[in-house]
């Protein structure tokens, strides 16, 4: 998911490295103050809906957070206004305050793809928080001003599990909860609260990794034969620009094909269960694109990785037109890098492939000369 944040000035008193990383987190914030906003930050919520634009995803953007996470939450609109957290959910000046982000935010305009956010197909919903735990006036009024708006999206809310006294109200489109541990039963119970309304329900967050409560092929395959509409488990990451995964500390993170085998074999059951929802077979493993060497010195070698890629293939030569010698052959995974190797040599090329997890390789990397 993506979430737009507010933050607060930093408080006084704190140490100049704590000072130093609030500012930072500030910078990136779309609303750092009470009706300020940071157009730097808009580039890079712009930028990041014109990636997703490109790969052909959808996008279900949570408007707060109930936690006090560093990306800011609904604390912000009450520490402005001096007043405790629960009037979040009561206080007019909260919550017209609230409004006004929303507003800002769905009537900017890209300057990437020159929409606005209430026209761009980009987006599937809005969802009015993550976790909430409002009060169904307080989801009522807040989806109808989405609406009066953005006719163009749908909005979800954003409660932590079904609330029975939101379920007939008109402007919200689908309802949600999240499961940890993950249960076949409160998901099915969910799902038919939900059917009985006639509206759309989604298992916006499961944890795909918990060691309690139902198992993960019990649990996608009740997803399937019930009347829940989609779901988005908990949590993919990528690759970091210089070598190997960006890690998260929460249990819950995933690598794809997998860091190990227990994880390579529920990367595969969440793999087979995105395309069983979508109806189709379960095609081969998609191709993958070329690792990049970022790092590359005498006894050391390391690169960006391939999305897709089991493991890697490193191989060097005394010329960029060979000939080329295997020095590793399918050794190396991207939780491995940076390699140690006395046959990382000065003067020497050296270049890269990836080998999916079928078994089927990807083209080389650009060439690098070990320089130093």
């Amino acid at each position: 998911m993506v979430l737009f944040s507010v933050r607060t000035s930093f408080l006084f008193g704190m140490d100049k490295w704590m000072r130093k990383r609030r500012r930072a987190k500030l910078a990136k914030s779309f609303m750092p103050s009470l009706g300020k906003t940071n157009t730097e930050a808009l580039r890079y919520i712009d930028s990041a809906i014109s990636a997703a634009q490109k790969l052909g995803l959808k996008l279900i953007i949570p408007l707060t957070d109930n936690y006090h996470y560093y990306h800011g939450g609904k604390y912000d609109f009450t520490n402005w206004r001096g007043v405790p957290e629960a009037q979040f959910y009561y206080n007019p000046t909260v919550i017209a305050d609230f409004k006004n982000y929303i507003s800002l935010l769905l009537t900017h305009k890209n300057v990437y793809n020159g929409m606005v956010m209430v026209d761009d197909p980009t987006i599937l919903a809005w969802e009015t928080g993550n976790e909430l735990q409002a009060p169904s006036n307080w989801t009522q009024q807040i989806a109808d001003y989405i609406k009066t708006i953005d006719r163009n999206h749908l909005v979800i809310d954003g409660n932590y599990g079904i609330n029975p006294t939101s379920l007939p109200l008109a402007s919200v489109d689908i309802y949600s909860d999240h499961y940890y541990p993950m249960d076949v039963n409160k998901l099915k119970s969910d799902a038919q609260q939900v059917a009985l309304v006639k509206k759309v329900f989604i298992a916006g967050e499961y944890g795909w990794a918990s060691t309690q409560g139902s198992s993960l092929q019990s649990f996608v395959q009740a997803i399937e034969s019930s009347t829940t509409n989609g779901d988005l488990f908990w949590s993919l990451f990528g690759h970091l620009d210089s070598y190997g995964f960006e890690q998260h500390d929460d249990g819950y993170t995933l690598h794809y094909p997998g860091d190990t085998v227990a994880m390579e074999n529920s990367s595969q059951v969440l793999r087979k269960h995105a395309y069983t929802m979508r109806g189709i077979p379960t095609p081969a493993q998609s191709n993958i694109p070329a690792p990049l060497i970022t790092t590359l010195f005498s006894g050391t070698i390391a690169w960006r990785g391939a999305a897709g890629a089991a493991n890697y293939t490193i191989e060097s030569s005394p010329s960029n037109s060979g000939p080329w010698t295997t020095i590793c052959d399918k050794c190396a995974t991207d939780n491995d890098t940076p390699i140690s190797s006395q046959y990382i040599i000065k003067n020497l090329w050296y270049r890269v492939k990836g080998t999916n997890f079928d078994g089927v390789a990807g083209p080389y990397s650009p060439l690098e000369q070990c320089a130093n």
